[in-house]
């Protein structure tokens, strides 16, 4: 029986029920959240990683790239996979795949001035062909299309190594703002603390 003072049952079942019921709302609440903030946030950085591909970034933006990336997808962008030194880049491996240039890729490298998808070599004539890019005829010099003075869609076998046998293509923002953006990991995370 229900007492008229407390709203309590004798043995406690009430009190309890209620408890649990509520403990069980909150916890729906954390995981509705969490669902819904996980998609947004990795599609704020599928939506700048796309339009740094495309050469659609404007040169206020362009100093914060590696920051902005890992601010809105920290499990791909806050540390990469792989720094190598010469050539310069730093690889970063996506939590889920992205299409750049009409294929799928899981992987980004990012060198200073350049914001590259990786994806295999056996897609490089239809890719190129499909982005208008012109061949250079030298292994050495990447394939581009100019789209404007500072901004270059580019192309190019990647180097030895880890990367080799696959196809880097991306936008060279020849610009003094990007010329920072493959930095090692202790500085990105400095740029992370400051918030940039």
């Amino acid at each position: 029986m229900i007492s008229g003072r407390s709203g309590r049952t004798g043995d406690g079942g009430d009190v309890k029920a209620l408890w649990g019921a509520r403990q069980l709302c909150v916890l729906a609440s954390l995981v509705v959240s969490m669902l819904t903030t996980l998609p947004a946030r990795a599609a704020g950085a599928e939506a700048l990683l796309h339009r740094a591909l495309a050469c659609k970034l404007t040169d206020g933006e362009l100093a914060g790239v590696p920051a902005a990336l890992a601010k809105a997808d920290p499990a791909a962008f806050a540390r990469a996979s792989e720094y190598h030194g010469a050539p310069t880049y730093n690889l970063f491996a996506l939590t889920a795949p992205v299409l750049a240039f009409g294929r799928q890729t899981t992987s980004i490298v990012l060198q200073p001035g350049r914001v590259l998808a990786l994806l295999p070599i056996a897609d490089r004539a239809a890719v190129e062909r499909a982005q208008g890019i012109t061949p250079s005829g030298n292994d050495y010099i990447p394939d581009e299309r100019e789209l404007t003075e500072t901004r270059h869609l580019v192309a190019y076998a990647a180097p030895e190594g880890r990367l080799a046998g696959k196809l880097l293509i991306g936008c060279e923002y020849r610009r003094p703002e990007a010329a920072t953006w493959s930095v090692d990991s202790n500085d990105q995370f400095e740029l992370l603390d400051r918030g940039n």
